[in-house]
């Protein structure tokens, strides 16, 4: 979190300055740019990808249970159906409300 908060304001303060504020060290925030991500981070962007597609793909009115059904049966990907909810959630991809 600290190093997120250091990258995005690198522009403003001096990275020495953050990291002394922050109590972090300057080569944990180096390191940390050049770590690649995590496989759990990577395989989300991918089902994002996914998700999304299902989504679009029926015009913006399949919610988490639905697009998490299409995951399972069409796709084979077997994930829980609240990891598509929270994915879902984070990204912003909110069906259309019909009354």
């Amino acid at each position: 979190m600290a190093y997120q908060f250091m990258y995005q304001h690198q522009g403003q303060y001096t990275i020495t300055k953050m990291a002394r504020e922050l109590g972090v060290s300057r080569s944990g925030y180096y390191a940390w740019l050049e770590r690649k991500p995590c496989r759990h981070e990577s395989e989300n962007r991918e089902l994002l990808e996914l998700i999304t597609d299902i989504f679009y793909a029926h015009y913006r009115r399949y919610g988490s249970p639905r697009v998490w059904e299409e995951l399972r049966d069409k796709y084979q990907r077997h994930i829980g159906r609240k990891r598509v909810e929270r994915l879902m959630s984070l990204s912003e991809v909110l069906c259309k409300w019909q009354p």
